[in-house]
Formats: structure tokens, sequence, C-alpha cells
């Protein structure tokens, strides 16, 4: 476009220049020359807008491959991070699942200890009857004793 608009703005100067030179003709060479000019012009300025609309998009263009690029990157890096999080939730459902047996067996040893402790203090309650029962049968075998050495005792000091 912008060699159209300079080979343009040539015709138009070389009109300017031809114009003296003619008559009649020259009249209506100036009215080309004039309509060649501000066509020239025109086209001069629209060039300049195609450029400066042409070098913004360019631009833009750049800025959002660059954005596309960025959010690429972003992307990448979430999708990594969605993969890390996603083995650490795997890790911690297996710490999750490790704590629970663990908490079962403590519930079911607590449960045996239980159990145990009452077997335990069952058998120690038989134990202290039988002891009891013991000391009382020895208390009465001991006074019985007593009693029989207490009566030989006097049926050998009265002989």
């Amino acid at each position: 476009m912008r060699d159209i608009a300079e080979q343009t703005s040539l015709l138009a100067l070389h009109a300017a220049i031809d114009d003296p030179r003619a008559s009649e003709q020259g009249r209506d060479l100036t009215v080309v020359a004039d309509d060649l000019r501000r066509l020239a012009s025109r086209t001069h300025s629209s060039t300049g807008c195609t450029w400066r609309i042409t070098c913004h998009l360019h631009v833009r263009a750049q800025r959002a491959v660059q954005n596309k690029e960025a959010i690429l990157e972003i992307s990448r890096a979430c999708s990594d991070n969605v993969r890390v999080a996603d083995g650490l939730f795997e890790r911690i459902g297996a710490a999750m699942s490790a704590a629970s047996d663990s908490s079962h067996e403590v519930k079911r040893a607590a449960k045996d200890q239980g159990r145990i402790a009452a077997t335990a203090n069952s058998r120690l309650i038989g134990v202290q009857r039988t002891a009891a029962e013991t000391a009382k049968d020895v208390a009465e075998c001991l006074e019985t004793l007593f009693n029989r050495s207490s009566r030989r005792v006097a049926t050998t000091t009265a002989v």
C-alpha cells in the first residue's frame, strides 16, 4: 500500500510539473493531478492508519501468545500440583487406614485386657474366700488342738 501511495504521489507530481506546459489539455491534466494528489494523500493516510492498526494487532498477538504460554505453564504447574496432591492424599488414606487398623487392635487388646482383669479379679476373690475359709479352718484346728492339749495337760497333771 505504501508503494502505491508513493507511486500515486509521483504521478501527481509529474502531472503538476507537466501542467504549465500544456494548454487546454493541461487544465484537464491539472484536474487529474489534483485528483491524484487527493488520492495520494488519502492513500498515504490510509496506509499510515493500516500500518498503525497492523502494528497494534501485532503487539496484541504477541501478548496473546505470551499470555497463552504463561497460561500453559501455569496449567502445567497446576497439573503437577494435582499429581503431587493426589499422591499425598493416597499416602494420607493409607496412613488413616493403618491408624484405623491400629485403633481396632488397641480396642480388641483393651477388651481382652478387661476380660483378663475380670477373670483375675474373680479368681482373686475366689482365692480370698478360700484363704478366709482356710484361715477359719486353721483357727478351728488350732483351737481344737489347744483344747485337746489343755485337757491332756490337765489329765496328766491330775494323775
